[in-house]
């Protein structure tokens, strides 16, 4: 009987081996790192294809890093435009400009 009592007393908590618990650790490492995404295009938007577009995105989002005290947390670029009073320049055909998670100015579709 005492026998059994120490042998009971090494068994891991939960009934897991090492091994178990490792791959228990590997999973939820792997679940938490990928995390939870919309499928990330939105707040990348769209990839501007012309050097001259990408300039002008560059250029808009250093301003919008400027005028973000003005903005109150809106994440709209009609009101980033208003208080800034910066010049923006025509978007690409079928685009428009947005303001994404990371306080960049990107191109969207136009809907």
């Amino acid at each position: 009987m005492k026998d059994v009592k120490a042998q009971e007393s090494r068994q891991p908590c939960g009934g897991l081996t090492d091994l178990g618990r490792v791959v228990f650790v590997a999973f939820l490492v792997f679940v938490l790192a990928s995390g939870c995404h919309k499928g990330g295009a939105s707040d990348q938007g769209n990839v501007p294809v012309d050097p001259e577009v990408a300039a002008n995105l560059a250029n808009l989002s250093r301003e919008l890093r400027r005028a973000l005290p003005s903005l109150n947390k809106s994440t709209n670029f009609e009101d980033f435009v208003a208080v800034s009073h910066v010049e923006v320049p025509p978007p690409p055909p079928g685009q428009k400009y947005a303001i994404s998670k990371q306080w960049k100015v990107i191109l969207v579709d136009a809907k």
